[in-house]
């Protein structure tokens, strides 16, 4: 252990009264206890370091779910989202409308979109050179109201050739696929819209 310790000079000569003169001593036999300033010892660092480690560790897998929850939730967002904005168009038209009107001859329409990843839209086909993120698929069939009075349910849709009269209720289907989850269940959603 290495000490400073400051003695007067005393016989320097002339003008020398007052100077200070620095003598570093060794002092070979340190006492047992630590003093406050020591510091830490290399296996203290290395425990530390260790225990550091440890819980680094045990945190990292709970970010890597954070990230898939957000991924996941953002997803159900854009599904939800998606199911909503296409029945707002589906509502938003009249009863008798082009858009919602099953041909005649059928019972059942179904329309196919594709949500592309550059052009982030709602395209009828995937242009070339772009990726279907999303896929929409729109059911919709036409009932009566005695359908539903015979047994509760909705399970006779009408041609389109019905008289327009006898269609009360329009079903509509909306399945959602998220492309770049293989496996994943379709979001579906129905709604009815009366005369």
């Amino acid at each position: 252990m290495l000490c400073f310790r400051q003695t007067e000079i005393s016989h320097r000569g002339p003008g020398a009264a007052g100077r200070f003169e620095a003598r570093m001593e060794t002092d070979r036999h340190p006492t047992a206890e630590r003093r406050p300033d020591a510091g830490f010892s290399l296996i203290e660092v290395l425990i530390a370091s260790l225990l550091l480690l440890f819980i680094v560790i045990g945190v990292l897998p709970l970010f890597s779910r954070s990230m898939m929850n957000n991924i996941q939730g953002n997803d159900d967002s854009n599904f939800a989202n998606s199911a909503v904005e296409g029945f707002e168009t589906l509502f938003s038209v009249p009863f008798n409308n082009d858009l919602i009107t099953v041909p005649v001859g059928e019972t059942l329409v179904e329309r196919q979109q594709f949500f592309t990843l550059q052009g982030n839209q709602w395209l009828a086909a995937v242009p070339s050179g772009d990726q279907a993120q999303y896929e929409r698929v729109l059911r919709l069939r036409q009932y009566s109201f005695a359908d539903v009075a015979e047994d509760g349910d909705f399970d006779t849709p009408l041609d389109g050739g019905a008289e327009p009269g006898n269609i009360q209720f329009k079903a509509f289907e909306l399945e959602i696929t998220n492309n770049r989850m293989v496996g994943a269940p379709p979001y579906r959603v129905r709604a009815l819209q009366s005369f």
